[in-house]
């Protein structure tokens, strides 16, 4: 029996699995396949709601910051004034004061979570995701 060709070396305190190519690549076709559903799931719910405003955001951002603070009454506006629905990742920080402000004011306030390998964190102010 021959050994395995690893392509992959990882750190030695790093707990990641070393891979032969062929698990590597068996490994990236199926996330690729993954990746494209969610995508055309997250386009199919979309189109419920054809007036959406999409805001991009870091998630380290506490609500004490004045970039949430300014994130969650722009969203506010966004959403009581314009009826627009606020789109974000659903995750915490800037995407979470989106939401919120969306939320707070009766607003449709949606959420594109991704499936991640080890834990999704979605913020409590959404009003729909697709998931």
């Amino acid at each position: 029996m021959s050994p395995k060709e690893i392509i992959n070396t990882p750190p030695k305190q790093s707990p990641v699995e070393i891979l032969t190519r062929q698990e590597l690549h068996d490994t990236a076709v199926e996330r690729v396949h993954l990746i494209a559903k969610e995508f055309t799931n997250a386009f199919s719910f979309l189109r419920k709601y054809p007036k959406s405003v999409t805001a991009f955001g870091g998630s380290h951002f506490k609500e004490t910051d004045p970039e949430y603070i300014k994130a969650r009454s722009i969203s506010s506006r966004i959403a009581q004034e314009l009826q627009y629905s606020v789109v974000t990742g659903g995750g915490p920080g800037i995407m979470e004061a989106v939401n919120r402000g969306a939320f707070e004011v009766g607003g449709q306030s949606l959420g594109l979570t991704i499936e991640l390998s080890k834990h999704q964190i979605k913020n409590n102010y959404l009003t729909d995701n697709p998931n």
